[in-house]
């Protein structure tokens, strides 16, 4: 019998019983009382397996079902340890398969470099703005990366900022370069019905998209990652955007001396994704080596609505938007393509049908108003309410131009979703022309020389 019980017994412990101690401890089982521990109690917390293997020889198990209950304790104890294998420690980014066309090369180097960075440098949370927004770093410790999850949006209840019931951080952000990145965002689904919760990012990806072919607007490099730090309960999805070095945020210096041309770039862009959330905190500024201050506009995940009740546009306070476009400006706002537009969004991205027609509006608004020498700032005006309650200008004639459309299409039997479009598209412009036709010049500029 004790040739029998020693075995497995002494396969489940940590340290081999001495003779001694195995005679006590089957004399214990016989009389049916517990078994001894062949070390200290103080030092040694008895395993699930050994308290099995207790029981089992209290109870006077024979040989052949000792076995049966060895071989179903080792089936646990394996079991057990995959159980506790930790997570892999290792940091993982991957571009998503879908942009794999878009920049390859660009775009592999900056993962491959945060990829690298995040073995030294954890994200970096930046404490500002109402949204989950990371910095990551290379391996020498220097920002090269703008990260946005998809799950930490608003009132997400990964957000590490939201407080049900109440907001814990400045929707403006500070002054500070940390802050930049951080001082927009999508905030509520309850406060911008037209704006989902985990749809901004896609919107961070458009405005890089609409902007790809040309690099027109300085839209900084964007695209779509799945990324997991050890830290982290689950892997993000989210925008990766290229950091930007900037001397700091628009609104830190005012516009007074900024390029008209830069100005331009940045209304003209808004315009096209009709952004509803443009501010002098999410346009950074360089000063080149001459002196001259460039601009580049960050922050779009309020761009490409649904409706269109929400634009405004600092710089239409700005004097240089009251300046008249370039020639050169004027053959780039020639050459967009709605269509074209239409077609790279949604190869790219899950952007609504709304979204897109909204864009085709805004665009058109954009080109009648060249065609009819109006300024950036007469332009933007029209596309923003005066009073908050009241339509603007383009809200009234799109209204007017469906209203005109609906009947075109109804009279000739029209039912083709793409027909019902191009006519409603081409009234609408017909009807910007009109209005534009009967507004005054723009009001004479004072001398500048930026």
């Amino acid at each position: 019998m004790a040739a029998t019980l020693s075995p497995p017994y002494s396969t489940t412990t940590t340290s081999v019983a001495s003779p001694l101690l195995q005679r006590h401890n089957l004399q214990r089982a016989r009389r049916g009382t517990p078994v001894s521990s062949p070390t200290p109690s103080r030092l040694h917390k008895p395993s699930q397996s050994q308290s099995l293997v207790h029981t089992a020889l209290c109870r006077a198990f024979s040989p052949s079902q000792l076995r049966k209950v060895k071989d179903a304790l080792d089936e646990i104890s394996s079991t057990e340890k995959q159980a506790t294998v930790p997570k892999p420690v290792t940091p993982s980014i991957e571009l998503i398969e879908d942009f794999h066309t878009l920049e390859p090369g660009f775009f592999a180097e900056l993962i491959n470099k945060v990829r690298e960075g995040l073995l030294f440098h954890a994200p970096e949370l930046c404490v500002e703005g109402v949204n989950g927004t990371y910095f990551l770093k290379n391996k020498e410790g220097r920002k090269i990366a703008v990260f946005k999850p998809q799950d930490e949006e608003g009132s997400s209840e990964h957000n590490p900022k939201y407080k049900k019931g109440g907001r814990s951080a400045s929707a403006r952000g500070s002054r500070r370069t940390s802050s930049i990145y951080a001082s927009g965002g999508v905030t509520s689904s309850k406060v911008r019905k037209d704006f989902q919760v985990g749809e901004a990012s896609y919107r961070e990806v458009a405005a890089y998209l609409l902007d790809r072919k040309h690099h027109f607007y300085g839209v900084p490099n964007t695209c779509m990652v799945k990324l997991w730090y050890p830290t982290w309960k689950s892997e993000k999805v989210g925008s990766l955007q290229e950091f930007v070095m900037n001397d700091g945020a628009s609104w830190d210096i005012g516009p007074s001396i900024f390029p008209v041309k830069e100005v331009h770039k940045i209304g003209i862009l808004d315009l096209h994704i009709f952004n509803t959330d443009r501010h002098g905190g999410n346009i950074l500024l360089c000063e080149n080596d001459d002196g001259v201050y460039s601009l580049t506009p960050i922050d779009h995940g309020y761009s490409l609505p649904t409706s269109l009740d929400r634009a405004w546009f600092d710089w239409l306070t700005w004097p240089q938007s009251r300046v008249p476009f370039d020639d050169e400006t004027k053959r780039y706002i020639d050459s967009i393509d709605p269509e074209d537009d239409e077609k790279m969004l949604k190869t790219f991205l899950p952007i609504a049908d709304e979204s897109i027609v909204i864009m085709k509006i805004s665009t058109l608004l954009l080109k009648r108003g060249v065609h009819n020498n109006l300024t950036l700032s007469q332009i933007g005006m029209i596309a923003s309410r005066k009073v908050p309650e009241k339509p603007s200008l383009l809200e009234i004639m799109v209204e007017e131009a469906r209203t005109t459309a609906k009947g075109i299409c109804d009279r000739n039997s029209v039912t083709d979703p793409a027909e019902i479009e191009k006519t409603f598209l081409k009234t609408l412009g017909e009807s910007m022309d009109e209005h534009m036709s009967k507004m005054p010049p723009e009001s004479p500029q004072r001398s500048m020389t930026w």
